[in-house]
């Protein structure tokens, strides 16, 4: 396409920069490894709208390894020594999740979970706690550990996020916590946690009684009660004898049998970013 032809060229310019660079002073040596990095960010997401993944991924993972190599070693006693606040770090955060977006699409769930856990470490070191790529990283390890069915790293990354979409005022927040509960609970319910669940159904059905919006509102009810009555019954009723000895085995039995879930199911998060809101972050 134009667009890539375009990146290309500029790439081209901005090695033969660095070349020069390198025989002068560290920090334009560096400054033009980061450009050089940003341009292979941008050619990896004009790739991913191309619907070329693999192209995409290559030229994120090239971008890292560029910025990783301008910053030098990456590792928690570097990031304590290092200013940070300077852009081309968030630059890299988001690159690594533009490509941990790329490892949920192709079903790689552990690749995906190294690139968003690392980029998340970044984030939290420059941006406020509730920040929306925080917030969306969040997202994508619950959903991650979901795939995987590890429902109780699963749930460790939706209460955060519950927890911070809870503490932040604006609607559009507490639209997200609505979402984001849904998914809470289906990982506590997975997980037996019958008590928890319902405390969270009572509080998502409060939700939606007074704030709720939009076409879907009824079904989101009707499904609420329902899966209240399921959890509610699973609370109270006496557990069989076969049903009390799995656990102890460290076995369980499966839910699936007797609560029904398929409309609890996490979806995979529409993935964006602060800096531009689109599907992929353009550098």
């Amino acid at each position: 396409s134009d667009s890539l032809d375009t990146f290309r060229e500029a790439f081209h310019l901005r090695q033969r920069e660095a070349t020069l660079a390198r025989k002068s002073d560290s920090t334009t040596a560096q400054e033009a490894e980061l450009k050089m990095a940003k341009i292979r960010h941008n050619i990896g997401c004009v790739n991913f709208e191309l619907g070329k993944l693999d192209d995409a991924k290559k030229s994120y993972m090239e971008a890292i390894d560029q910025q990783k190599k301008a910053f030098g070693t990456w590792s928690t006693p570097f990031m304590i020594m290092t200013d940070t606040t300077k852009p081309g770090f968030l630059t890299m955060a988001s690159t690594m999740c533009n490509k941990g977006y790329i490892d949920l699409e192709q079903g790689k769930y552990n690749e995906a979970l190294s690139t968003f856990h690392e980029s998340l470490k970044i984030q939290r070191l420059l941006l406020e706690a509730d920040n929306k790529l925080i917030l969306g990283t969040l997202d994508n390890i619950g959903y991650a550990y979901c795939m995987k069915r590890d429902y109780d790293s699963a749930l460790k990354a939706y209460e955060e996020l519950c927890k911070l979409q809870q503490e932040s005022y604006g609607d559009q927040s507490q639209k997200g916590w609505s979402q984001s509960i849904r998914k809470l609970i289906y990982c506590q319910t997975s997980l037996q946690q019958w008590e928890a669940a319902f405390t969270n159904l009572q509080s998502l059905e409060d939700y939606l009684n007074t704030r709720g919006k939009g076409k879907n509102l009824a079904d989101d009810l009707r499904n609420t009660h329902e899966l209240m009555g399921e959890v509610n019954y699973q609370i109270f009723k006496f557990p069989t004898l076969a049903e009390s000895i799995a656990p102890a085995m460290g076995c369980g039995y499966c839910t699936s049998d007797d609560v029904e879930l398929s409309a609890w199911v996490p979806k995979k998060p529409a993935n964006g970013s602060k800096m531009s809101g689109h599907r992929m972050t353009y550098a």
